[in-house]
């Protein structure tokens, strides 16, 4: 599989990529700067933005709004660009002391609900969650507590299995998946990364039903199969490696990035983007769904 630059820039916390099929966008974000950027997959400009709160994951929804999980909270973003703080941090978790979590890495589910976990800014154990937003009222439903650092989430192709990776146990664990309501149940571990080998941080699910999970630390992504098995390593030019997701298309591409950041020495590649033919297809991701009034402009 060869690996190839899709972009130079270099992210101190490349993160969360989103595949916009209605543009022909991919879509990532740097945590740390506060930045959003926009590619064309066939080329062209990077265009980026710096937004006002550290966006930890976000995803479109059909009319042009994106749903936003960062440092203020639960967010939406209007077309034009203004934010509106749906659900503050204070609301999500009362008992946490303020200022304390972020949101972290997100997903959508077959039924359009948006997921996204929140970890402390300290990395301190069991001091996130992962939560679900309710399609129908924009309301966050806690799914688990005492996570520490909530990063990958996917589901299989027939959206019965649900993957959620919490990188301080070191483990891809998978849930039975409710596809038509978004119910959760019978958590157990998937797949034990080696500490060796990395770290787990984001994932992503193939049409075959295999994951593949981005390695901090580790320089790679690996793919397992549905049944948990290894099938195969891609090497990355730089260590600190943390999400991948399907692209294209034909959800042919499979786009990578990568972090800086905590590296003593980084190298050019290090944040870099990158692009492979990974000889699958990927699962087709659908847009988030919010209620009609969340987020629009006032009439008039």
């Amino acid at each position: 599989m060869r690996i190839e630059r899709f972009d130079d820039h270099p992210c101190q916390l490349g993160e969360g990529p989103v595949w916009d099929a209605t543009t022909g966008t991919v879509r990532w974000l740097d945590i740390v700067r506060s930045q959003v950027h926009h590619r064309a997959l066939d080329g062209g400009e990077r265009r980026t933005e710096t937004v006002e709160h550290a966006i930890g994951s976000f995803a479109p929804t059909a009319d042009g709004r994106w749903v936003v999980a960062d440092a203020s909270g639960l967010a939406v973003r209007r077309a034009d660009g203004v934010h509106e703080t749906l659900v503050d941090h204070t609301t999500l978790d009362p008992a946490a002391r303020p200022g304390s979590l972020r949101c972290n890495d997100g997903g959508v589910d077959p039924a359009g609900g948006f997921w996204f976990g929140t970890m402390a800014w300290d990395m301190a154990p069991g001091q996130g969650a992962l939560y679900r937003v309710d399609p129908d009222t924009a309301r966050p439903v806690r799914i688990l507590e005492q996570v520490s650092i909530s990063n990958g989430l996917g589901w299989s192709p027939d959206g019965t299995v649900q993957y959620h990776i919490d990188s301080a146990t070191g483990r891809i664990d998978r849930f039975e998946h409710d596809p038509a309501t978004g119910a959760v149940a019978d958590r157990r571990p998937f797949v034990t990364i080696a500490p060796e080998l990395g770290v787990p941080d984001g994932c992503c699910v193939d049409a075959e039903g295999g994951v593949w999970v981005a390695l901090w630390g580790g320089g790679a992504v690996h793919r397992y199969d549905r049944e948990g098995r290894f099938d195969r390593a891609v090497e990355l030019p730089t260590p600190q490696v943390t999400s991948c997701a399907f692209v294209g298309r034909d959800l042919d591409r499979l786009v990578i990035t990568t972090a800086a950041v905590e590296l003593a020495d980084p190298t050019p590649d290090a944040g870099a983007t990158f692009l492979l033919d990974p000889g699958v297809t990927g699962v087709a991701v659908p847009p988030a769904r919010l209620p009609a009034d969340v987020g629009h402009a006032p009439a008039g």
